[in-house]
């Protein structure tokens, strides 16, 4: 389990100097920025079980209020969901309402 762990805060450390290479910043920044970030994460997080969702949970809301019954295909490609997922976060949102 620890190298499981130990591998997803290399990870990180790993998707910060990717993206600061990619922005065309000095590899020595992004890997000294990499290092603090990954320690930071562990001084904080040692020893907790930390769960990271899938999507934000207010994504249902956002899904609710940007519907308007005709729109399923985009907010579904919008947020990454499947178009069923946006009927039932939607279906009992009143008519009156969508129209």
């Amino acid at each position: 389990m620890a190298d499981n762990e130990d591998d997803f805060v290399a990870s990180i450390g790993e998707m910060i100097s990717y993206f600061m290479d990619l922005r065309g910043l000095p590899k020595n920044d992004g890997n000294a920025l990499a290092q603090a970030v990954t320690e930071q994460i562990r001084n904080r997080y040692q020893g907790e079980r930390v769960t990271i969702r899938k999507k934000p949970h207010n994504i249902r809301a956002q899904v609710r209020a940007a519907y308007n019954g005709r729109n399923a295909n985009e907010l579904a490609d919008h947020f990454g969901i499947s178009r069923s997922c946006v009927y039932r976060y939607c279906k009992n949102l009143s008519k009156t309402r969508r129209n």
